[in-house]
């Protein structure tokens, strides 16, 4: 959701990792109320004031990827994007700069097991291209780049 053009809209409860409040549906008779609990300060304190805890976590990791899409030009909401032919269950975009300046390919593997994806299907010209992985933060030239290996449910950021 992160990578796709427009402004991501996210939920808190997602922010905070927080279970669905079904508890709430049965008090209003609404489905929305599935994700409209409210929270006491005390209550997020307690959730986000342990770095252990699930919210603490989760949000420590939001703000480090909000933070990265933010510095990234091509990344801007109205910035175009296309659609990657990639092998199945892989799920990719190119995110473009409106000058051109840059440009990510973000790769999303939706399965449950590790897939690869060789790098000329992302980028025809990609031995001539530096690389950045921007989530996990490794970078690499474009003659060294071998197969990407996605873990289950793994998103990529290469900038390049």
């Amino acid at each position: 959701m992160l990578s796709l053009q427009g402004i991501p809209g996210i939920y808190f409860n997602s922010l905070i990792a927080a279970p669905n409040w079904l508890a709430g549906i049965e008090k209003t008779g609404q489905a929305r109320t599935i994700n409209r609990q409210k929270w006491g300060l005390a209550e997020l304190e307690d959730l986000l004031g342990d770095a252990v805890q699930p919210a603490n976590r989760v949000l420590t990791e939001y703000r480090r990827l909000l933070g990265i899409r933010r510095e990234q030009v091509a990344f801007h909401p109205d910035g175009p994007q296309r659609a990657l032919q990639l092998p199945a269950g892989l799920f990719g975009i190119e995110r473009t700069a409106a000058d051109g300046s840059e440009r990510i390919r973000v790769l999303a593997n939706l399965t449950a097991e590790p897939l690869e994806v060789r790098p000329e299907k992302i980028d025809h010209h990609f031995d001539r291209r530096q690389w950045n992985e921007l989530i996990e933060g490794w970078s690499c030239a474009g003659v060294e780049l071998r197969p990407l290996r996605l873990a289950p449910y793994q998103v990529m950021w290469l900038q390049g």
